[in-house]
C-alpha cells in the first residue's frame, strides 16, 4: 500500500433551494436574484405552464431526491386558477413541506412593484404596459426587467405593505388582485445566502 487510505467521508453538501416556477419570467428573475444576492445553491425548474396538476407533478418528481433540509418551493399566479384550487394546492404543499408563493393576477405584479404601487384592478395588459413605460422598452417575459439593490428593496417594501398583517397570506392573495407573496421568497433567499 502507498500509506494512505481513501476517505469514505463525503464532502458536506449544502442545502439546496429548489424553486419550481410556472414560467420563464419567474425563473429569469430568480436567477438574477441568486446572482446578485445569494451564495445559496438555488435551482429553478420551469414547469412550462401553470396549471396546478403540472406543478404538482413537477414537485413529486423533485421530492424523490430531496434531502430533509432542502427547501422546495413553488411560484405560481392566479390567472386561470380559482381561490379554491389554490387553497387545495396550498394544503397539499403544506402536507409535503413545500412552500407556495403566489401573485394575483400574475408575476408581473411583483415586477411592477419595482417601480410603483400596484392597484388591484390592473389587468395583465395594464401590468405589462406599466412595466414597458418604466423600463423604456416593450416588456418581454423572456427578458424580464433589470434589477438593482434599490429597485428590489422598493418591490419588497411595496409587496409587504400590500399584504398588511394577514395570517393566511396565500388565501388573502388568492382573492386580492394586486398582491403577491413572492417577496417572502426573495427575502428568504437574500437573508439565508447573503453575499
Amino acid at each position: 500500500m502507498n500509506g494512505y487510505r481513501r476517505s469514505s467521508v463525503r464532502p458536506k453538501r449544502r442545502n439546496i433551494q429548489i424553486v419550481v416556477t410556472e414560467g420563464l419570467s419567474e425563473s429569469i428573475y430568480l436567477d438574477r436574484i441568486k446572482a446578485r444576492f445569494s451564495t445559496l445553491p438555488v435551482h429553478t425548474v420551469n414547469a412550462s405552464g401553470g396549471d396546478v396538476k403540472k406543478l404538482r407533478r413537477e414537485c413529486i418528481k423533485l421530492m424523490v431526491d430531496r434531502e430533509p433540509k432542502d427547501m422546495l418551493a413553488v411560484v405560481t399566479d392566479m390567472d386561470e386558477k380559482t381561490p379554491e384550487e389554490i387553497a387545495e394546492f396550498n394544503r397539499w404543499c403544506l402536507k409535503n413541506d413545500i412552500e407556495l408563493y403566489i401573485s394575483n393576477p400574475s408575476f408581473e405584479v411583483f415586477l411592477l412593484m419595482h417601480f410603483q404601487e400596484v392597484k388591484g384592478g390592473m389587468s395583465q395588459s395594464d401590468l405589462e404596459d406599466a412595466i414597458t413605460r418604466h423600463t423604456g422598452r416593450k416588456y418581454d417575459k423572456a427578458r424580464g426587467i433589470n434589477i438593482s439593490d434599490d429597485s428590489v428593496d422598493a418591490a419588497l417594501e411595496r409587496a409587504g405593505r400590500a399584504l398588511r398583517k394577514e395570517n393566511d397570506t396565500v388565501g388573502y392573495v388568492s382573492k386580492t388582485p394586486g398582491t403577491t407573496t413572492f417577496h417572502q421568497l426573495v427575502l428568504k433567499i437574500r437573508e439565508k445566502g447573503g453575499k
